[in-house]
């Protein structure tokens, strides 16, 4: 998160004007677990990862 409040309102207006960074928030966060821990949160940074490395960087090993 950025320390500077001028960049946190423009991240936040920005994010209010924008319908389709509303939903991914929204989709995100609905599919939070309803107990949510470290290891849980640690699990789901690196699937998201190992996504990221399929899809953006076409990487089909990944350890």
């Amino acid at each position: 998160m950025e320390n500077s409040v001028p960049k946190q309102v423009d991240i936040l207006q920005q994010y209010s004007l924008n319908p389709e960074a509303q939903q991914a928030m929204e989709e995100a966060f609905r599919l939070l677990p309803l107990t949510f821990d470290s290891d849980r949160f640690a699990s789901m940074i690196i699937d998201d990862a190992k996504e990221v490395l399929r899809t953006k960087y076409k990487r089909t090993e990944i350890a």
